[in-house]
């Protein structure tokens, strides 16, 4: 069986989640290091021009977004509901305040430009919200880690959900502080607003020796993989697949069933619409095979997605 492979960029604070919750879970993996903003010659043909990152890659299997990743290969926690729970809070709540720090006036016009496009927004007024917005979420910021601090004192753990070793808790909330560390710039220095919080200071350095290093999740623990590789790897699979075998499943709601034609995206932003026949369609997961465009015939792949947060629409035709 083939290592999974992250396809990701360094500063992606997603991408820092995923490999934080593989390596706490004993996974190795590769790494296929992309830019921050396209082209992702490789990412892109095995996931339709799949917008977000990270992805992760067994053979030619792709799961598409963090949470089905972690459904998948992470599912590491002492009580499931609260991680949901949990997360909800770390991803919608304390990231939005922590990525509105970033220093857009000094990071490269090209990446404000894909960003603005990302997320449907004109560029020049988003960096002069960006500029009003940032002191108010510094200080949401700040409050966020002020409950986090005050729950790791009370606790006396070492980790957030106390216990004898990291959860997805812990995993979800190390996201804001690795991301915030590398705010720099315009005001804002992340690592200068974490001195105030020595309580996650010493909580995150456990979760980084726990994981075995920051060099393992930037840079893979079995090492990086070209685009050649990423390609050759999911052309040898597809050869030795058998066909695919769809499973009777079915949404009553859309009136969707395996084998129908769909195309899939994400319902906030990166909004690109991904092809493929259902493979399996459940009320949380979404499995879906994608012929891949390139000089390579009959290369296929099977995309995986949660359903939550992501609109499935149903083509005229499908491929039976």
């Amino acid at each position: 069986m083939h290592l999974p492979i992250l396809h990701h960029y360094p500063e992606s604070p997603y991408a820092f989640k995923v490999a934080l919750a593989l390596r706490l879970n004993g996974v190795a993996f590769y790494s296929h290091l992309v830019p921050r903003e396209p082209p992702r010659p490789a990412t892109e043909a095995l996931t339709g021009s799949y917008r977000r990152i990270p992805v992760l890659q067994v053979g030619n299997s792709v799961w598409c977004d963090s949470a089905v990743i972690l459904d998948e290969f992470a599912a590491k926690t002492s009580d499931p509901l609260m991680a949901t729970a949990f997360s909800a809070w770390c991803d919608k709540v304390l990231f939005p305040a922590t990525a509105a720090l970033l220093p857009w006036e000094s990071l490269p016009d090209s990446l404000l430009q894909d960003r603005a496009k990302l997320m449907n927004r004109d560029p020049k007024k988003m960096l002069e919200n960006a500029q009003k917005a940032r002191p108010h979420f510094l200080t949401q910021v700040i409050a966020g880690l002020s409950q986090l601090e005050a729950h790791l004192n009370q606790n006396k753990t070492p980790w957030l959900c106390g216990q004898s070793s990291p959860t997805l808790c812990d995993i979800h909330a190390a996201m804001n502080v690795f991301f915030l560390r590398g705010v720099k710039g315009v005001g804002v220095n992340g690592r200068q607003v974490l001195e105030g919080f020595p309580a996650i200071k010493a909580w995150y350095a456990r979760l980084l020796d726990a994981a075995g290093g920051m060099k393992n999740l930037v840079r893979g623990s079995a090492g990086v993989v070209s685009e050649e590789e990423v390609m050759k790897i999911a052309e040898d699979a597809c050869l030795r697949a058998e066909s695919i075998c769809l499973t009777p499943s079915e949404d009553t709601v859309l009136g969707i069933k395996a084998g129908d034609l769909v195309t899939v995206s994400p319902d906030d932003y990166g909004k690109v619409g991904i092809v493929g026949q259902v493979v399996f369609i459940s009320n949380t997961k979404l499995v879906i095979k994608h012929d891949v465009k390139s000089d390579k015939p009959g290369l296929w792949t099977t995309l995986h997605f949660p359903r939550t947060g992501y609109t499935v629409r149903k083509m005229k035709q499908s491929k039976l």
